[in-house]
């Protein structure tokens, strides 16, 4: 079994779905306790409640473009050890950024450090603390740690977010561009198809999908036997991609089944991006963007 092909698929969702998250997401790891002095209620309070504010004011994102949303850690509970194992993996894959406070070098935020390590860029991984780096142990000084104190560790994380959001930006645009690359021409003219669909919609009017009927009588490559065939191919291969998804409804009607697809946030991001000559082929506010797995 190659493990690393299930692995990849994990990361590639993680990975979609921030890139079409409308607030970049930090997960925490950082001592539960006052133990050795370190003030935890102090800390806790500055980086839940002030860094993402600090962020978003040195950001200066313009509408329609991210920002941050508050930070989050795992906390204990009753659950057992496998299960926070779990969620603590999981909210780290699944976050933009991990910020670790290595103060103490407290087991459990060493071992969430490793982790986030093995699952994002050295970029994307942001440590901090409150001792002399020299006495970190080797492996965590493969990227760099900042030293704070409690006056300045505002500050310090907020710019330290502020410059992982430029490196995820960047690699978030190196992603889309690899990925219109590898995309079939029939895939990109399904896709631009349903851009244009949405030119001109307006909420309360009936949101335009894809299906073969509609697309096969108004583009001429997917008219036919042979081009219903590329419809279907265009889908699965766009679907599989997580570019579009598929707004089944049964019994819509009394034994009738209503069905459309539609194009996730992935794939207006990637629309965007192909036909940014034109400002119309946009998400739309309101469009049906789906679960955007």
């Amino acid at each position: 079994m190659n493990v690393d092909h299930i692995y990849q698929l994990q990361r590639d969702n993680a990975f979609a779905s921030q890139f079409s998250a409308a607030k970049y997401s930090t997960f925490i790891a950082m001592p539960f306790s006052n133990r050795g002095g370190y003030p935890e209620p102090r800390i806790r309070s500055l980086l839940l409640n002030r860094v993402h504010v600090r962020a978003n004011q040195l950001l200066k994102a313009s509408p329609g473009h991210r920002k941050f949303a508050a930070l989050h850690r795992i906390d204990g509970g009753s659950a057992g050890a496998t299960v926070i194992t779990d969620d603590i993996a999981s909210g780290i894959l699944g976050s933009h950024f991990f910020l670790g406070d290595l103060t103490g070098a407290n087991y459990g935020v060493v071992l969430e450090t490793g982790i986030a390590l093995a699952l994002k860029p050295n970029s994307r991984v942001l440590l901090f603390t409150q001792d002399d780096t020299a006495s970190l142990h080797f492996d965590l000084r493969v990227t760099h740690v900042n030293t704070y104190r409690e006056d300045d560790l505002v500050e310090k994380a907020a710019r330290a977010l502020i410059s992982a959001a430029q490196a995820f930006e960047k690699e978030a645009d190196q992603y889309i561009r690899l990925l219109s690359s590898q995309l079939t021409p029939d895939g990109l003219k399904l896709l631009n198809y349903y851009g244009r669909m949405w030119k001109g919609w307006r909420r309360g009017q009936p949101a335009p999908s894809l299906f073969v009927e509609k697309v096969a009588g108004n583009v001429p490559d997917f008219s036919e036997a042979t081009g219903r065939v590329a419809f279907h191919e265009a889908v699965r291969e766009l679907s599989s991609r997580r570019l579009l998804w598929t707004d089944y409804r049964p019994n819509a009607e009394p034994n009738v089944d209503y069905y459309g697809i539609h194009a996730t946030k992935l794939g207006w991001r990637l629309i965007a991006h192909v036909w940014q000559h034109d400002p119309q082929m946009r998400e739309p506010a309101g469009a049906p963007t789906g679960p955007n797995l």
